[in-house]
């Protein structure tokens, strides 16, 4: 009886995979370090940060090891040396997240390995513990209530973070857990049931947040999962991905640089973000474009911090264009050669669309969609619906087989 007992404790500890063990690690720990200072920022964690860092580079040049060098890992190693001799380390390790984020991308989504199938279930996991784990520190009274009050037509609305950090963090968690919840049934059917908890579960935390840019991602999301089997038959070329991000780039720069109050569209989207677009607008005005790093401070109102959630933006004014370059070309090695199904395609548009008003839209740790070399195919790989086909032709033949 012992002697089985062994044999099958050899058995299976030879079948696992190392390196999608250390990789997964590697992957929770930067979450978890993003996670302590986004919806933590009192906390110091910056020996933390560089824990990270370095795990992330030991995967990083394992998975070198295992499969050898090609042009992404020597784009992500000038990157990251690039953006390690040029930036103080303050930026990475203390006070800009975005910038460990994407330090954290060229090493991540490089090393991720397609061959992993259980790679996204583990992250939606662990960010739905650590969720649970929020609520019961803050049920235990050790993570505050961070209150703030939102005027409305007949009272003032009072809106909860229930520990984490903000309201629109509480919400916007909830659009990470349905993202990666979604994105995990990879090809299985989801029952009606799990949209309609989907659904309830949006409209509970927005009772709580009163987070209305939370509330409509959400729904987003719900909406295009219910297409989700339709949309999967429908195969994109990864350059067309790639213009797509670049639109919402360039929308994201340019709508901040050319706000003016006195127009009407620009008013109406500003209020749509909840005053982002104006807040972004004023830090282009007062510090400017730099070719290298501008390690600017925050600007106030009254007294009150006007918080520059634009990443687009952030990362610019922050880093300097040159190292700004250096993600989107990252995101073109990976994206080029590849096709993508159409929904990934539109979680993935969701996500930098986000990220004009709230900075994690373009963070792999909190979008998954981000890993493209997890998600893509290579070109010549059978589809449904051959990618030579026109996209209008492809739109037509996803309507076609919905009359169905």
């Amino acid at each position: 009886m012992s002697r089985s007992i062994a044999e099958r404790f050899k058995v299976s500890w030879r079948s696992i995979n190392w390196y999608y063990l250390a990789y997964s690690v590697a992957f929770l720990v930067a979450f978890a370090v993003y996670f302590l200072k986004r919806y933590l920022p009192n906390e110091n964690v910056s020996t933390y940060f560089i824990l990270s860092i370095t795990m992330s580079s030991l995967v990083f040049a394992w998975d070198i090891y295992r499969r050898g060098w090609n042009r992404e890992t020597v784009l992500a190693i000038i990157a990251a040396v690039a953006y390690v001799i040029i930036l103080p380390v303050h930026y990475y390790t203390r006070d800009s997240i975005s910038t460990f984020s994407v330090l954290s991308f060229f090493f991540l989504s490089v090393a991720v390995d397609q061959e992993d199938r259980h790679l996204v279930q583990v992250v939606f996991y662990t960010k739905l513990l650590l969720g649970i784990a929020v609520l019961t520190l803050f049920d235990l009274g050790i993570f505050q209530d961070f209150l703030t009050y939102r005027s409305g037509e007949v009272e003032e609305k009072v809106r909860h973070s229930f520990g984490f950090g903000h309201p629109n963090s509480l919400g916007m968690y909830m659009v990470v857990l349905l993202m990666d919840y979604f994105l995990m049934m990879r090809k299985e059917k989801v029952s009606f049931l799990a949209y309609l908890m989907g659904f309830g579960f949006s409209l509970l935390i927005f009772a709580a947040s009163d987070s209305k840019l939370s509330l409509m991602v959400g729904l987003l999301v719900l909406g295009i999962s219910l297409l989700k089997q339709r949309l999967n038959r429908i195969v994109i070329k990864g350059q067309l991905l790639f213009s797509g991000i670049m639109i919402a780039y360039l929308l994201g720069i340019l709508l901040s640089f050319s706000y003016q109050e006195n127009i009407p569209f620009f008013t109406s989207l500003n209020a749509l973000f909840t005053g982002r677009l104006k807040y972004a607008h004023q830090y282009m005005v007062t510090y400017g474009l730099h070719l290298f790093s501008n390690d600017y401070p925050s600007l106030y109102s009254y007294g009150v911090m006007l918080a520059n959630e634009n990443f687009y933006v952030d990362s610019l004014l922050r880093n300097g264009l040159v190292l700004y370059l250096f993600y989107p070309f990252m995101m073109w090695l990976q994206i080029e050669r590849k096709q993508f199904s159409l929904y990934y395609v539109c979680l993935t548009m969701l996500c930098f669309f986000l990220a004009m008003v709230e900075d994690y839209g373009a963070s792999v740790l909190m979008m998954t969609p981000l890993l493209f070399n997890y998600f893509g195919r290579d070109q010549d790989e059978v589809s449904l619906v051959s990618d030579s086909t026109p996209l209008w032709q492809k739109v037509k033949h996803f309507f076609d087989r919905r009359g169905q």
